[in-house]
């Protein structure tokens, strides 16, 4: 009963709270944006990776290191782009 109350007291508008919708335009956006950091990271660490598996000089334990310092970016993009086509074919029904 005291949430009716509240809600009657004053509008959005009138509190200064912008009364907007998100459009799937700017949540498409701010998420692209995610992935891209996403990619650019898990890409970042497969160089680096292969670099410490280059110069690993036949030592196992920093070898076996690298090894999955690239299996795991590449994991990672892979949910990366998993994640991008499920926002995008998530927010493409939506706007339909």
């Amino acid at each position: 009963m005291t949430y009716y109350y509240l809600a009657q007291l004053a509008k959005p508008n009138e509190l200064g709270i912008p009364d907007q919708q998100l459009s799937s335009g700017s949540v498409a956006l701010f998420l692209n944006g995610i992935y891209f950091i996403a990619g650019f990271i898990a890409v970042l660490m497969i160089i680096i990776g292969s670099i410490r598996y280059i110069t690993s000089s036949g030592d196992s334990n920093k070898a076996t290191k690298a090894r999955n310092t690239i299996v795991y970016s590449a994991i990672g993009i892979a949910m990366v782009a998993l994640a991008f086509s499920i926002t995008y074919f998530v927010l493409g029904e939506a706007s339909k």
